[in-house]
């Protein structure tokens, strides 16, 4: 019988620029061990792929580009997966949602190709899967979620791969809808993955990608976000739901009370973040547009005493609409007074950032 394997999903700024800390990575974990790689497109593919549905042919040649330099390296092509892509765009679909996500998805397809020869080449034994052929989607194109149920009849697929000692490298992203190829959303690979993890018992999550973990707000827009050691189940869907940047805001579901998700830095292997049932308590604040407004939620809180107007109220949180252009000065006044400002924030929280 195959024991409880890791699942790791790797996002595309890791398999672009930390590809060979990924692979070292997966080669560590995997001595002794059952691994499951769920992969991203490599960072700037899928744009670049969404602008080649909307009829830039000249984003093949930027694709080709981005790609060569690692088929270089491991002496090998992506002609057939680039001909295939060719002919896609040639081909006739149901729907415009159901071409475009057929062609966006060839980036996932590029990246497991890629990740299965790397870890081959340092002593590996890997196959690259097509999630298409594991993961049952439902709902609409672009937007699809996975059928659990449906799916479970095919991750046998898997388990007889890891039985031989096999890592499968998986395609994040989407699923197979009536045949097609069906995309859950941007940051979908976490979702793939944390699916993965529910339906094969995983042992535990890894999600590895250019930060180490969930911090008390956006670190390239508040400098003095805190890195969160670990939160809830609720507070990660919560956070992730309102905006959150560092999760897909379905990808709690599958995995939540059963299985722990743990979230590090590719580069150095640095783990920061462990999702979980317990809670620091430590407030997050999350930010997100629409074409309407601007809104800043706090996570933790669901109460706000500041000039900003609450639009909504929830158990664990409050959501702000704020000024379009005062985005990035009223998400660090937020933050000062919820996290950093003692006198504000609701709680003392002095004794719990003296043991963090």
């Amino acid at each position: 019988m195959v024991e409880k394997p890791f699942v790791i999903k790797f996002g595309g700024s890791s398999v672009r620029y930390a590809f060979e800390e990924a692979l070292e990575l997966v080669k560590h974990v995997s001595e002794g061990r059952s691994v499951v790689v769920v992969v991203s497109a490599l960072k700037g593919v899928t744009d670049e792929l969404i602008r080649l549905a909307e009829g830039d042919r000249e984003a093949l040649d930027r694709i080709k580009e981005i790609h060569e330099p690692f088929c270089e390296e491991l002496g090998i092509n992506l002609d057939g997966l680039f001909r295939e892509l060719e002919l896609t765009l040639n081909q006739s679909f149901p729907t415009e949602e159901c071409y475009r996500d057929a062609v966006v998805s060839f980036g996932e397809r590029f990246s497991s190709v890629l990740f299965a020869e790397g870890l081959r080449l340092i002593g590996v034994e890997a196959k690259a899967i097509d999630s298409k052929d594991v993961l049952v989607a439902r709902g609409s194109f672009g937007s699809a979620e996975v059928d659990m149920e449906a799916s479970r009849r095919r991750v046998s697929l898997l388990r007889k791969l890891l039985a031989k000692g096999v890592v499968p490298i998986v395609t994040g992203f989407y699923g197979d809808l009536n045949g097609f190829r069906a995309t859950f959303g941007r940051g979908g690979s976490d979702y793939s993955a944390t699916a993965l993890a529910s339906l094969l018992d995983a042992k535990a999550m890894v999600i590895m990608s250019d930060v180490e973990g969930i911090y008390t707000a956006d670190p390239r827009i508040v400098p003095s976000a805190k890195l969160i050691p670990y939160l809830s189940y609720e507070e990660a869907r919560t956070a992730a739901r309102l905006g959150m940047k560092a999760l897909h805001w379905r990808a709690i579901d599958p995995v939540e009370n059963k299985i722990p998700v743990i979230f590090g830095k590719t580069k150095d292997w640095r783990f920061g973040t462990l999702v979980m049932e317990d809670s620091l308590r430590i407030p997050i604040v999350v930010h997100r547009t629409t074409q309407e407004r601007a809104e800043v939620s706090i996570v933790g809180a669901n109460a706000f005493y500041g000039p900003y107007k609450v639009i909504e109220r929830g158990e664990n949180f409050v959501r702000l609409e704020v000024p379009k252009d005062e985005l990035t000065r009223a998400v660090r006044e937020i933050h000062r007074m919820v996290v950093e400002d003692e006198s504000l924030r609701p709680g003392n929280y002095s004794e719990l950032w003296a043991r963090i």
